[in-house]
C-alpha cells in the first residue's frame, strides 16, 4: 500500500479524507486542501461517516478500528509537523497539495477535483515531490530581472492585458526601457501558473508562515519564477528562467528564511 522507501500512494474522496481525520481527532484539517465536511446534523454527519469507512474498508484502507496504520500515520503526518510546504497550480484542473515533515518521514497530499492521493515519503524528497506536481516544464530563456514591486503593479493596472502597453507603463515609471521590455517577453503567452509556500512549527511557539511565496508561470517558450522580496528601498519583483531544480531550490530557502527569522 505504501512504503517510506517505494512510495505507494492512498487515494480517497476528499469527504473520506475528511471523515477520517475527525475521527483520529486531529483537529483543523489542512486549509490548503479546502476539504468538504458533508453533513449539517448530527444524524446527517453518522451517515457521512459510515458510509466513508464502509467504502474504506472496502479497498482496505479502513477495518473495524478506523484507517490503517499507513493511512493514520500519513493523516497524522499532515496534523503534527515540523515544517511544511504547500501547493496551488492552476493546470488543466486546479491542485491543491500540502506536505508535511516530522523528523526524517514526510506525507504528501494532493487534492485534483474530489480526489486526495495521500504519500508517505522521506523528508529529502518531499519538496521535490511538490514541484514536480507542475510538470517537467524546462526554463524559459533570458535573465533574472528586477522591478519595484509598486511600479509593476500599477503598470499591470494600467495596461489592461496588453504586453505591449505593459514595457511602456513600466518605461513611464522609471524602469530601463530595456528591462521593461526583456521582462515583458518573459511574460507574454502565460499558460500554466502556481504558487508555493512554507511553514515552520517548532519549540518556540505557534507554527510560523512564510511572509512570501515562490511563484512561477508557463509560456510558449519554458517555464519562470516569480519571487517577491522586500530591501531597504522597498519590495522588489524579480521574474527568471525556472526549471524544477530552481524552483525547488527557492522553496528550501523560503524555508530556511522562516527557520532563520530573516
Amino acid at each position: 500500500m505504501t512504503g517510506v522507501g517505494g512510495a505507494a500512494s492512498m487515494v480517497l474522496t476528499a469527504a473520506e479524507m475528511d471523515v477520517c481525520w475527525e475521527y483520529l481527532r486531529l483537529g483543523e484539517s489542512p486549509p490548503q486542501l479546502d476539504l468538504p465536511s458533508p453533513g449539517r446534523t448530527w444524524e446527517e454527519r453518522q451517515r457521512v461517516s459510515t458510509h466513508a469507512l464502509t467504502a474504506l474498508r472496502e479497498r482496505g484502507l479502513a477495518d473495524h478500528r478506523g484507517p490503517v496504520t499507513d493511512l493514520d500515520h500519513a493523516l497524522d503526518l499532515l496534523a503534527h509537523w515540523h515544517w511544511s510546504v504547500d501547493a496551488h497550480l492552476w493546470l488543466d484542473q486546479l491542485v491543491r497539495a500540502v506536505a508535511a515533515v516530522r523528523g526524517e518521514v514526510g506525507a504528501l497530499a494532493v487534492r485534483v477535483g474530489n480526489d486526495v492521493r495521500l504519500t508517505i515519503l522521506r523528508d529529502y524528497r518531499v519538496v521535490d515531490e511538490l514541484v514536480a506536481l507542475a510538470g517537467p516544464v524546462p526554463a524559459g530563456p533570458g535573465d533574472a530581472l528586477s522591478v519595484r514591486a509598486e511600479v509593476f503593479d500599477a503598470a499591470v493596472d494600467a495596461c489592461a492585458d496588453d504586453p505591449r502597453a505593459l514595457a511602456e507603463k513600466l518605461a513611464e515609471r522609471g524602469e530601463s526601457v530595456t528591462t521593461a521590455r526583456a521582462l515583458v517577453r518573459m511574460l507574454e503567452g502565460v499558460g500554466w501558473f502556481g504558487q508555493f509556500g512554507a511553514s515552520v512549527d517548532d519549540a518556540y511557539g505557534p507554527s510560523r508562515r512564510a511572509p512570501r511565496v515562490v511563484g512561477f508561470h508557463d509560456t510558449a517558450r519554458g517555464r519562470y519564477a516569480q519571487v517577491r522580496r522586500l530591501h531597504r528601498d522597498g519590495a522588489r519583483l524579480t521574474v527568471a528562467p525556472a526549471g524544477h531544480r530552481r524552483l525547488v531550490t527557492q522553496i528550501r530557502e523560503l524555508l530556511d528564511e522562516i527557520e532563520s527569522g530573516d
